[in-house]
């Protein structure tokens, strides 16, 4: 299971088990990063002994490079996403990739 929380809350909290920051604003919204930015979201294993950490990273890489993202783009000027979005988005990359 993933648990999706913004940056601010991430810098109150002690994190473990990051998969990865995605990047919820910008020309490279939903990119996944290693460290945190001021305008992304954490995204945590929750259950780590039952999914490994760097499928889940690659998940979410394979959703960001076929563009499934851009599909929830909201914004004229400035393109985002929002938490909401992001969470259907890898729950959709995480269904392709397990049933074909």
């Amino acid at each position: 299971m993933l648990k999706f929380i913004t940056y601010s809350e991430d810098k109150k909290q002690d994190l473990k088990d990051v998969i990865c920051y995605l990047q919820t604003k910008g020309s490279k919204l939903g990119n996944p990063m290693n460290e945190p930015t001021a305008n992304s979201i954490a995204v945590l294993n929750l259950v780590p002994e039952q999914l490994y950490t760097k499928y889940a990273y690659y998940v979410i890489l394979y959703a960001y490079q076929r563009g499934m993202f851009k599909a929830h783009e909201k914004g004229s000027v400035i393109p985002f996403i929002t938490m909401q979005s992001a969470k259907e988005v890898v729950k959709k990359a995480f269904e392709q990739t397990c049933h074909g």
